[in-house]
């Protein structure tokens, strides 16, 4: 099961930006396959794709933390994800780049739709 989460992440990353992606990435990769790819297709490096998710998951994980029974909402998600590019926006600030808009809004996009 854990091979069709990481493949349908590739796949959902492909759609999103019209590019062509391969949906064989290793399942033991996880976030990181699936980040290398966004990070190619949005122009951006690994590292930042990776900060970006790490921050998203750490909002939702603390959100989740302060109420334990409550499913995150979509809302909830959308706050996780721009947190996520936030944090990239701010990686990238501090090592000298610069993140366009386009970039940003298919970061925000990917996150959004790789966060369960």
């Amino acid at each position: 099961m854990k091979k069709q989460t990481g493949m349908i992440a590739t796949v959902l990353l492909a759609g999103m930006v019209g590019m062509s992606a391969c949906a064989s990435a290793p399942a033991t990769a996880g976030a990181g396959a699936a980040a290398a790819g966004g990070a190619s297709s949005l122009g951006l490096s690994d590292v930042l794709l990776q900060v970006a998710m790490q921050a998203a998951q750490g909002f939702l994980t603390n959100k989740a933390a302060a109420n334990p029974t409550q499913m995150p909402s979509v809302e909830d998600k959308r706050a996780a994800a721009q947190a996520g590019v936030d944090a990239a926006v701010t990686k990238a600030k501090d090592d000298g780049k610069e993140i366009t808009e386009q970039q940003k809004t298919g970061l925000l996009d990917y996150l959004k739709g790789a966060l369960k």
